[in-house]
């Protein structure tokens, strides 16, 4: 890979973006950015908005690019690029976590299982495996949690004394905020729901993009791929017909059972050839059906 230019007179803006990621400042990876906000937006909408929600959000923003840095520099070998933008998001992390928790302690709950996924992913990164489905799969579940950890926050912490997580077991849980089109799944029941969809959904991406991009000459990844969207079109199919979800999410993911044939098999057999902007806007198109299709009948 090329050395990144020196940006000293190039003064549009395009040149700038490119050297502040390629310094370890900005994430560049775009496909990203949707699991970044959507699972933690649809928690605060879910949940419903408290003030605590404001250091929470910036913490996680924040996290993400920390955890850029962090991988760029892992990926380097701890190169000096990258310590100044480390340092600099460890430290903004380390202030706005202790203005969360010092706005909502009941936090650290939750601390735990983000332990588990911040140490696993670190170990990856560090093995020079932060590319494998692994390690992607644990960051979309990380951003997913998230979604949850709004929905716990906007509701109050509303959980058994002993609860790792939030089961909804007890009456008064059902009738928190939140509910699917036909209000027959209610409160965590429905939060759980809504971060599983998203977690089929997300992880889906990734074998997606590796089918047209870095594995697309391999058979063993695009059978995996295919295969996962047809196994969660089976779960849509189970929810609309139980009343959990609509028929119109159903719909999506079959759609997303097409497209993650199409794309690859094109490639192969057609030499049609996908550029990475295509499929974002594609991604950016489903992420938008998905969410919406959720409270659709």
């Amino acid at each position: 890979m090329a050395a990144p230019q020196t940006p000293a007179k190039d003064t549009g803006k395009p040149g700038k973006k490119r050297s502040l990621s390629a310094r370890g400042w900005v994430p560049d990876y775009h496909g990203a950015w949707a699991m970044v906000f959507v699972p933690i937006t649809l928690g605060i909408i879910i949940g419903g908005f408290v003030p605590a929600h404001i250091p929470f959000y910036l913490l996680w923003v924040v996290s993400y690019f920390c955890f850029f840095a962090l991988t760029k520099w892992f990926v380097a070998r701890r190169k000096p690029l990258y310590a100044t933008p480390v340092k600099a998001y460890v430290c903004a992390c380390a202030v706005l976590g202790i203005l969360t928790l010092w706005s909502a302690p009941k936090l650290l709950l939750w601390a735990p299982w983000f332990a588990i996924l911040i140490i696993t992913t670190v170990i990856l990164i560090r093995e020079r495996k932060e590319r494998t489905m692994a390690a992607r799969g644990i960051t979309v579940a990380a951003s997913v949690l998230v979604g949850a950890v709004t929905y716990d926050l906007g509701t109050g912490f509303q959980r058994s004394s002993f609860s790792l997580l939030p089961v909804p077991v007890d009456t008064h849980m059902a009738a928190l905020s939140g509910h699917n089109w036909s209000s027959s799944v209610t409160g965590w029941k429905w939060m759980w729901l809504v971060c599983l969809v998203l977690l089929l959904y997300f992880f889906g991406t990734v074998p997606v993009v590796k089918t047209v991009i870095r594995e697309r000459r391999s058979t063993p990844h695009l059978v995996f791929s295919i295969v996962f969207h047809a196994l969660a079109a089976a779960f849509a199919l189970m929810s609309a017909l139980l009343g959990w979800t609509g028929w119109v999410l159903f719909a999506v993911f079959v759609a997303l059972l097409a497209r993650s044939a199409y794309f690859p098999l094109t490639m192969r057999y057609q030499g049609k050839k996908w550029s990475a902007k295509t499929i974002g806007i594609t991604e950016i198109v489903f992420t938008a059906l998905v969410v919406i299709a959720l409270w659709l009948p």
